[in-house]
């Protein structure tokens, strides 16, 4: 039995189309960047690429450690080790807000991930 040309390639087009839309779309795609001090540091394609992370305590010094904290965890999951040292990151941002009604202060730590 002889199959058409045409039944394969749309069978074929059917099994990879789920394939294909899985592959993220090229600004997601996350490029390290090399500065001229031969730090690396993370870009999204076209943009800066930042992490963030929160932290919630009752002393706003230790939820600013606990921010960064987490900060590096995430980075440390996504990039790995190499990546996720706050002091080689660029761009650091720290805010910090008092919440009266809970008592605490949330600190939510932001930096472009990079290593040297």
């Amino acid at each position: 039995m002889r199959i058409p040309f045409l039944s394969i390639s749309i069978a074929a087009a059917g099994l990879l189309l789920p394939l294909v839309a899985a592959i993220p779309h090229a600004s997601a795609i996350s490029l390290p960047k090399t500065y001229p001090t031969g730090k690396v540091c993370r870009a999204e394609l076209g943009h800066v690429h930042w992490h963030a992370a929160n932290g919630a305590k009752a002393d706003k010094m230790e939820a600013q450690i606990k921010a960064i904290l987490d900060w590096k965890r995430f980075t440390r999951f996504e990039y790995g080790r190499r990546w996720s040292y706050w002091s080689l990151a660029v761009g650091h941002k720290m805010t910090c807000v008092h919440d009266g009604d809970a008592g605490v202060w949330r600190c939510r730590a932001e930096a472009q991930p990079c290593k040297s």
